[in-house]
């Protein structure tokens, strides 16, 4: 499969589809979550280095996956009990505090209904491992 893993950093024209071309992507209860909002509101603004899409080259203007992560300062040897949402927070709080991040923790990786199926999900959690390593974090978390 010849896909291009690429940050929002590097592609933030592809910021719209992310929203458009997964429309539907997810049952309606996983959008409830009053944490997702914090995040994901502002996520390509603030994170973008932490964004990725898998971006087809035969059409290199829609992405086929995606993937969210966010950095957060942790020093604790296990991760919070309450779950991603409280990953986002932390990563809130630590954005208002000036903490340094430690680690990244990825969110959500979502892969279009029609791309289903083609081992996408490892792919982009191997490219988000290397793209964090290489803006010098050494774990990304899940």
């Amino acid at each position: 499969m010849d896909l291009e893993i690429v940050s929002l950093a590097d592609r933030p024209d592809l910021a719209p589809q992310l929203e458009q071309d997964f429309e539907g992507a997810w049952p309606q209860f996983m959008l409830w979550d009053p944490m997702g909002s914090v995040y994901y509101a502002v996520a390509h603004d603030l994170y973008p280095e932490f964004v990725f899409a898998a971006v087809d080259p035969a059409d290199p203007k829609r992405a086929v996956a995606r993937a969210y992560a966010v950095p957060v300062h942790w020093t604790e040897p296990e991760l919070p009990d309450g779950g991603w949402d409280s990953m986002i927070q932390r990563a809130a709080i630590d954005r208002v505090t000036g903490a340094t991040p430690t680690m990244v923790s990825a969110l959500e990786i979502c892969i279009r209904p029609d791309w289903r199926g083609r081992g996408l999900s490892a792919l982009m959690l191997s490219a988000m491992r290397r793209a964090v390593a290489r803006l010098g974090y050494d774990t990304l978390d899940r």
